[in-house]
């Protein structure tokens, strides 16, 4: 048993590295920040999306991006019966929030849910391919982008919030 543990501590942190190198490796490209947001929510039924910025052009490596979006839209959509995505510029960086209508999580725990393997639930089933990584690894992607990302309760729900520095332009 003890090789096994040893095996996936292994097998985890290779995947968290891999996830690391991508983002170092991936080349920054100029997206439309709100149309990608846009389609990765149309992706997930269940995912309402609002903003009230138009086309917007965000320097960032996409394809890591995406990725952590995915994570957390993941989580949201398997997690709670419904989500709410909004976005928003204060002029130093973009907020995305990702809020679910869930059972949320305990306040003691709320920091661990970005930690490999942490299941809220211990008993949840691992054979339907969740083993506790999106979270960890969209943490990972957003603080390579130099973000933050972080969880809060909210009354019905839990309220995931990406914070993504630089300016977002008007094409």
């Amino acid at each position: 048993m003890i090789k096994t543990l040893k095996d996936m501590e292994s097998m985890v942190e290779g995947c968290l590295a891999f996830a690391k190198q991508e983002v170092q490796e991936e080349k920054s490209e100029i997206i439309n920040l709100v149309e990608t947001l846009s389609n990765l929510a149309g992706e997930y039924p269940g995912i309402a999306f609002s903003t009230s910025l138009g086309a917007h052009k965000y320097l960032c490596r996409p394809v890591s991006l995406r990725r952590a979006i995915r994570n957390v839209f993941e989580n949201a959509v398997h997690y709670g019966t419904g989500a709410r995505v909004t976005v928003d510029s204060d002029g130093h960086g973009v907020s995305i929030e990702i809020v679910d209508e869930g059972p949320g999580v305990p306040d003691g725990m709320l920091e661990d849910i970005f930690e490999p393997f942490f299941r809220v639930d211990e008993g949840r089933n691992t054979e339907t391919g969740n083993v506790g990584l999106g979270l960890s690894i969209a943490r990972t992607i957003v603080h390579k982008h130099g973000g933050t990302i972080r969880a809060a309760n909210v009354p019905n729900g839990l309220k995931m919030r990406i914070w993504l520095p630089g300016q977002v332009n008007s094409p």
